[in-house]
């Protein structure tokens, strides 16, 4: 690439991509041999007002060689639990609000259809699925098992996460909305339940069935 076009693709990321505004601390990362572009970012952060422009560089072979040789670390279980805690409870709490909300919105007599679809967690997240390449892709067969993933601490929190988001999040649904259950069946109503797909929870209203 040259010199005019490099300029030209630092201009845009900072300018356009990043929207650096005067006075900003920006950090840029790259691989080592891209130092050429790290600098180009640089010196059009600093053009345009940057205040401190920090570079991290990722060199591959030195992750690598503490993947072979630096001894693994666990996780903090009790902590993750103490998250788990707090996470549900805001979670739910939340859920409690939408619910008495709700509860106003829904005509006496009419039908009542929860479509719960959180699905996915840490399994659907992008950085994880690149992360997991370079971590587990790197310690042996580039097509080694996933039990070896979901023997490690990562993976068993991958899986709790899943049921976290997946299950969990659906027996929460079912037990928040009790009240609009009972009060729309003792009305005649009916109060569906089903779970699929990803991303939110669509709620459909409709009259009685004939």
């Amino acid at each position: 690439m040259d010199d005019a076009t490099l300029d030209r693709l630092a201009e845009l990321a900072v300018r356009f991509g990043s929207n650096v505004q005067p006075g900003q601390i920006v950090a840029i990362g790259g691989d080592i041999g891209k130092e050429e572009v790290m600098r180009a970012l640089a010196e059009s952060a600093y053009r345009h007002g940057a205040k401190f422009v920090d570079a991290a560089y990722f060199d591959l072979h030195m992750k690598r060689a503490r993947l072979t040789y630096a001894a693994e670390d666990t996780l903090d279980w009790a902590h993750i639990e103490q998250c788990r805690t707090v996470g549900v409870k805001r979670f739910t709490d939340s859920l409690a609000q939408v619910m008495a909300r709700l509860d106003g919105m829904i005509p006496e007599g009419a039908n009542v259809f929860f479509a719960h679809t959180m699905a996915g967690g840490i399994p659907k997240a992008k950085v994880f699925l690149a992360i997991a390449n370079r971590v587990y892709k790197g310690r042996g067969e580039r097509f080694m098992s996933s039990q070896t993933l979901l023997d490690s601490d990562l993976g068993k929190l991958i899986l709790k996460n899943f049921d976290e988001v997946s299950a969990n999040t659906f027996q929460h649904l079912i037990d928040a909305s009790a009240a609009i259950r009972a009060r729309v069946q003792a009305a005649g109503g009916e109060v569906r339940y089903s779970a699929y797909g990803y991303h939110g929870t669509e709620i459909l209203i409709g009259p009685p069935l004939s």
